[in-house]
């Protein structure tokens, strides 16, 4: 059988939200659409697959594809306008960024299976090729004079505590390589499947020609670069995955089935690790930092407020030599190797009676590996092992206290040794964080009636502890970011051996935390009622999520930190989650043609669930509420079928 495919999507959004966690200007808001390689392949999905029966025991097939994907991000604000983040306000005001990316990637697979008598039973050898060929095209643009506030105190306040950051665009390419293959047998006899197999795997990524222009206020601060790119590439990662697994029926009537899983995965390389503010890529997005005095008052930094005289820090340019071309004081460890996932599941599976099934599994996993990108404590060259700033070199900044409603947070911040943060040209060294690991350990248990008897019912109810484990002084470096290597405790780095793992989701000004659910439970159920009408219902339950008060503190040339306010991640949760569904319809048969009108109700109770505030102590928004379960609905509709 041979099929060609083509699609196209659209995706178009008007006023986005940046996700800046702040009240956002209009202007703020992003206007996306998409966007393609100009020239070559129509942009959207083609593909060209091929399968073939060779033998009743040989089957192969290949696909090749190429995705011609991207999208823009163009702010609604006046191009003439920078944009300004005021922290005790709670909002962003002003023109944001705009942001380009084009994506284009090439895929092949080639999949097989033989199967094959033998051993007293039966073999099915599966085994495989990919590859992935992935550039991207990332453009981001600052409006207006280049020139960024932060953590803006009021109209008219001094420079000690207002920051303004000198940026530079970043017109950056990059691209990545994937090539794995894969072996592994299904050998079933009588009642034991016994499965074994192994993946390896190859990830490269480089950084290619790029340039970027200066900054529009200050040319000769951060002038125009042009970059050649990587002879090499920066990032390679070769890895073997390995995996076995079986089940066993326990009797003759193999209504009782035993389950055992033990494998390792590798991370995937995150192609853009090269460039960005961490990466090697010189003329991806990169600022100077200086104090901040808004003489006009009107909340945007102009030039002549800068105080050059007061330098803070830097980003992916070394201060000392901005104009340097085709070198950035960043550094990525010649040994940095990908995250590892070690997992064991054990299941049980039994049938209680006819179309009724029960079972449990425990699940266990422990990540290392994890990556961060701690400072550079001293100039380092391509290919060797760096100097890092390690915690003993950070220094306590005093405690910061607010008392809002009786309730008093307090927090508290640490800066690195000034000295050799310059010797390290502001710098910082993507590496592996030795000593830190993750634990996942989980129970679920299942109950499934299939239709019958005209009754259906499934439950799900799972328990789940996902922790961080550090060996000697903890230092951020957190499955949701990078990590910077501060010892300070931030909501997205806790930094509590055997305490919660916090992780922020994102995405369209989403910033609740979807990790650290301890239990969560799913049922739905459906019966046929007479003249032909069925009834359905779905209820879903969770803990609440994490909910980190954050204090906005100075940690020094690390700039200002979320730090978390006294206590664990998960010393206060949203409210439990609950939601009940349900569904009403009739399947009418008018000869060929089936009609089925329905009636939906969506949360039946109408619950006002608070799933996610403005966590910030230090603005006065404190507790503002951005995100609402949505309320009670109901939706009368038909399908119908032919």
């Amino acid at each position: 059988m041979v099929s060609a495919y083509y699609f196209l999507g659209s995706k178009q959004k008007l006023g986005r939200s940046p996700g800046t966690g702040y009240t956002e200007e209009d202007g703020v808001l992003w206007n996306q659409d998409n966007a393609y390689v100009d020239g070559g392949l129509p942009g959207g999905l083609t593909k060209l697959e091929i399968n073939h029966t060779f033998s009743p025991s040989f089957f192969v097939s290949a696909k090749a594809a190429y995705y011609d994907t991207g999208f823009g991000l163009i702010a609604r604000g006046d191009k003439a306008k920078s944009y300004t983040y005021d922290d005790a306000a709670g909002t962003a005001i002003g023109t944001y960024i705009d942001f380009l990316s084009v994506r284009p990637q090439k895929v092949a697979n080639v999949d097989g299976s033989y199967f094959k008598a033998g051993m007293g039973g039966n073999h099915e050898l599966k085994f495989g090729f990919s590859y992935r060929d992935m550039l991207t095209n990332s453009a981001t643009r600052y409006n207006g004079n280049g020139l960024v506030g932060q953590s803006y105190n009021g109209p008219g306040t001094g420079g000690d505590t207002n920051e303004a950051r000198i940026y530079r665009d970043g017109i950056v390419e990059y691209g990545g390589k994937y090539s794995s293959a894969y072996i592994g047998d299904v050998f079933t006899k009588d009642r034991l499947t016994f499965n074994i197999g192994a993946r390896i795997d190859r990830q490269s990524a480089k950084n290619l020609a790029s340039e970027a222009p200066a900054n529009k206020s200050f040319p000769s601060l951060l002038p125009a670069l042009k970059f050649a790119g990587s002879s090499d590439d920066s990032i390679v990662w070769t890895d073997i995955s390995p995996r076995v697994g079986m089940s066993y029926a326990l009797s003759e009537s193999r209504k009782t089935v035993m389950r055992l899983s033990l494998a390792r995965y590798a991370g995937q390389l995150s192609y853009g690790s090269v460039a960005g503010a961490t990466g090697q890529n010189p003329v991806a997005v990169s600022y100077l930092s200086y104090r901040w005095n808004d003489l006009n008052g009107d909340r945007l930094v102009q030039p002549n407020e800068v105080m050059l005289n007061n330098f803070i820090g830097a980003s992916n340019v070394d201060p000392n030599n901005p104009s340097a071309v085709g070198s950035t004081p960043n550094q990525i460890d010649k040994d940095l190797k990908s995250k590892k996932d070690n997992e064991v599941v054990l299941g049980l599976d039994h049938e209680l009676g006819s179309n009724f099934a029960v079972g449990g599994a425990l699940t266990y996993r422990k990540t290392t590996d994890w990556q961060y990108t701690p400072r550079l404590a001293a100039p380092c060259a391509t290919g060797v092992n760096c100097a890092i700033i390690g915690p003993s070199s950070y220094s306590a900044n005093a405690p910061v206290s607010r008392t809002i409603g009786g309730q008093t947070y307090t927090a508290q911040t640490y800066s690195p040794n000034a000295a050799l943060v310059a010797a390290g040209g502001f710098g910082r060294y993507r590496t592996n964080q030795d000593g830190y690991s993750t634990s996942f350990k989980g129970l679920e248990l299942t109950l499934n009636k299939r239709m019958a008897n005209k009754w259906r019912a499934r439950v799900a109810l799972s328990l789940n502890d996902w922790t961080d484990n550090f060996d000697g002084t903890p230092v951020s470096g957190n499955p949701g970011t990078a990590g910077s290597g501060n010892p300070s405790r931030q909501d997205i780095a806790g930094l509590e051996d055997g305490g919660q793992v916090s992780v922020l989701g994102g995405g369209s000004g989403k910033a609740a935390f979807y990790s650290s659910f301890k239990w969560q439970i799913f049922a739905s159920a459906g019966v046929e009622l007479p003249a032909s009408f069925d009834l359905s219902a779905s209820f879903f339950a969770r803990q609440g999520g994490l909910l980190p008060v954050i204090l906005r503190v100075g940690a020094g040339s690390d700039g200002t930190l979320n730090a978390l306010a006294t206590g664990p991640v998960d010393r206060e949760r949203y409210a439990t989650l609950a939601n009940l569904d349900l569904r009403l319809a009739r399947n009418s048969k008018i000869g060929r043609i089936t009609i089925t009108p329905s009636v939906e109700l969506f949360n039946v109770f109408n619950t006002d669930i608070t799933l996610g505030v403005f966590r910030q102590a230090t603005s006065a928004n404190f507790r503002r509420i951005d995100d609402l379960v949505s309320p009670r609905i109901v939706r009368v509709g038909a399908r119908v079928s032919f």
